[in-house]
């Protein structure tokens, strides 16, 4: 991980540290997530809280998790295409429409004008 993520290689690293010298779990994953301040990083710590309190299995858990961060990604993604249209409407109508009325129009009104001089 020190190579694409450096930073949350770093903080994985201070947590391990953590896990081995204080008393407590929860309070070196508390303060990976008063760290790091992001709301996977957040999820992770309650479901790793979560698993140990109540004993439920640590590998369903995180399925469960990634499940829930895949669909928030999906939604966040549909989103963005809904909100696509809309975005790209202004620059369709300054930059495709006139070369394509130009390309379309254009052979059309150049004859037009030269059967008028032709009169």
């Amino acid at each position: 991980m020190n190579v694409s993520c450096p930073e949350i290689a770093d903080e994985i690293r201070l947590t391990a540290l953590e896990l081995g010298l204080l008393p407590e779990r929860r309070q070196a994953l508390a303060n990976l997530d008063n760290r790091t301040n992001v709301p996977g990083i957040r999820g992770v710590v309650n479901t790793l809280n979560q698993t140990e309190k109540y004993g439920t299995p640590l590998a369903q858990s995180l399925r469960v998790l990634a499940t829930e961060f895949r669909s928030d990604r999906m939604m966040k993604a549909e989103t963005k295409a809904a909100k696509l249209p809309a975005v790209m409407t202004v620059p369709m109508i300054i930059f495709i429409l006139p070369p394509l009325f130009i390309v379309l129009i254009g052979p059309a009104m150049l004859s037009v004008m030269d059967m008028l001089r032709n009169l």
